[in-house]
């Protein structure tokens, strides 16, 4: 493991640890039934621990969490059509304003 990320992340420090425990506790090949039940609370209650502090870094970054289901691609927006016959009205009703507008320059000249 990356050494760097052992002294930036003490989330990574935490797994590296629990995953030290866990090679430790196979090594032994132990089947003592009470000591894997206490050895899986306490782990649990360590990722839960880190569960909190990955959520409030989360929190901090702006919201953003892992377990929010990934929004689904929003579906493309219609292009808007226009008929011919109102592209027409438009192209007219800009006309008369060119008109009107040139019919005024040249009253003033």
């Amino acid at each position: 493991m990356c050494p760097g990320l052992l002294n930036e992340f003490p989330q990574v420090r935490i797994l590296a640890h629990l995953w030290d425990l866990y090679d430790t506790l196979s090594a032994m090949n132990t089947h003592d039934h009470a000591l894997l039940e206490a050895a899986l609370i306490g782990y649990q209650h360590q990722a839960d621990q880190l569960a909190e502090k990955i959520a409030d870094i989360r929190r901090q970054l702006g919201g953003k969490t892992q377990s929010a289901a990934p929004k689904a691609a929003a579906a493309p927006v219609k292009k808007r059509s226009m008929s011919t016959a109102a592209r027409k009205r438009i192209a007219a009703a800009q006309k008369k304003r060119w008109a009107e507008y040139h019919k005024q320059k040249e009253a003033k000249a």
